[in-house]
């Protein structure tokens, strides 16, 4: 049966329902074939951080980098199925990272991931590492030739 051949009284029903189920379909097609790993990233006492999340597929090495918010939560959204590590950064923190997190058919994981403060491994001023400033009364002056 051909459009034209239609009646004008079944057209409009037809193309109401078509365009009714597409989003329906659309929708279902990207859960389908992705995931979701999510989370908040904190330190050790539960205060949020906003770090920077990096998740790494280990088959594929398809890898995302996004930044936590403000409250530390992170999203990483339409992740091809597969096997991941996670690992996050933050100034003034050390690296963490968590391995063999799956990511199956629509599945959305939690992650949490917390962060312990670096412990500073630089010397202090007075350390004898860092020479001390020459004061300047025993600097040597540069002289420098008159201008002609």
């Amino acid at each position: 049966m051909k459009w034209c051949a239609l009646s004008r009284s079944l057209r409009l029903p037809l193309l109401l329902a078509a365009i009714s189920f597409a989003p329906t379909v659309l929708h279902a097609q990207a859960q389908a074939t992705t995931g979701v790993i999510r989370g908040i990233t904190t330190d050790s006492s539960g205060k949020a951080i906003d770090a920077f999340v990096t998740v790494r597929n280990t088959e594929t090495n398809y890898t995302r980098t996004v930044k936590a918010s403000d409250a530390g939560v992170y999203v990483t959204t339409l992740l091809p199925l597969g096997n991941y590590i996670v690992s996050a950064r933050a100034v003034g923190f050390s690296p963490t990272m968590k391995s063999n997190i799956a990511v199956t058919l629509g599945q959305t994981v939690d992650l949490p991931l917390i962060l312990a403060r670096r412990s500073s491994s630089r010397a202090s001023p007075s350390s004898p590492r860092f020479p001390r400033s020459i004061p300047r009364s025993r600097r040597k002056r540069r002289t420098f030739p008159p201008k002609s």
